[in-house]
C-alpha cells in the first residue's frame, strides 16, 4: 500500500523548479560603490567584445603599411645623413677658404717685394731668399688644389674676375682683361678670391 502523504510530498517537490542563479553584468566598480551597491559577494559575468579574426587581405594590407612606413623612415634617415655630410663638408671648405685667403695676402706682399728686389741690382741675396719662400707658398696652395686664375688676355668673366677699371688697349679688344691688379685663386671650380682686373675698352 502506497503512503499517500509521502506521494504528495514527492510530487509537490518535483513540481517545484530549481531556483536559477541570478547573474548580472557588473558595471563600473566606481559607479557601483557610489550607488551603494554591493558586488563583493555576487557572481558576475563580464561581457567581452568577441574578437573577430582578421582576413588575410587585412593582414597583408597592415604588413604593406608597415613596410611603407619603414621605407619612408629609411629614406628620411638617408637624406638626413647626406645633408649632414654636405654641411660638414661646407664647414671644412669654409675654414680652408679663410686660411687660403690669408695665405694669398701674404703672397701678394711677396710679389711686391720680389718686384722691388728685381729693380734693385744690389738686392740679389734678398731676391733669391724671397723667391724661395714665395715658391714654397705657391707649392703649399697647389698641394691643396688652390691655383691662380688666368685673367690677362681672357674675356671678362664676372664669375672669375672683378672689374676695377676700364683701360684703353691696343693689344686687347673690348671686353678683354688687359691688366691684373691682384691675382685671383680658385680651388677646383670654386673661386676663393676673384681676380681684380682692368678691362679693355679697345683702342684709344
Amino acid at each position: 500500500m502506497t503512503d499517500e502523504k509521502d506521494t504528495d510530498v514527492t510530487e509537490n517537490y518535483s513540481d517545484q523548479s530549481a531556483p536559477t542563479p541570478q547573474t548580472r553584468v557588473l558595471g563600473d566598480p566606481k559607479e557601483m560603490v557610489e550607488k551603494g551597491e554591493d558586488f563583493s559577494s555576487e557572481a558576475s559575468v563580464v561581457e567581452e567584445t568577441p574578437q573577430v579574426a582578421e582576413t588575410p587581405e587585412e593582414l597583408k594590407q597592415k604588413l604593406n603599411d608597415v613596410e611603407d612606413k619603414m621605407l619612408r623612415i629609411a629614406a628620411e634617415y638617408d637624406n638626413y645623413r647626406k645633408r649632414t655630410a654636405r654641411q660638414q663638408d661646407e664647414l671644412v671648405k669654409s675654414a680652408n677658404d679663410r686660411l687660403f685667403s690669408e695665405l694669398i695676402d701674404v703672397i701678394d706682399n711677396f710679389e711686391r717685394a720680389l718686384q722691388h728686389a728685381k729693380e734693385d741690382s744690389a738686392a740679389g741675396a734678398i731676391l733669391a731668399g724671397t723667391e724661395m719662400i714665395y715658391n714654397q707658398l705657391l707649392a703649399l696652395l697647389a698641394k691643396n688644389g688652390v691655383t691662380p686664375i688666368d685673367a690677362i688676355g681672357r674675356p671678362f668673366d664676372p664669375q672669375l674676375h672683378e672689374a676695377m677699371l676700364q683701360v684703353s688697349s691696343d693689344a686687347y679688344g673690348e671686353g678683354i682683361v688687359a691688366t691684373e691688379l691682384a691675382k685671383g685663386y680658385q680651388q677646383g671650380t670654386r673661386v676663393i678670391r676673384h681676380s681684380k682686373v682692368g678691362v679693355s675698352r679697345g683702342k684709344a
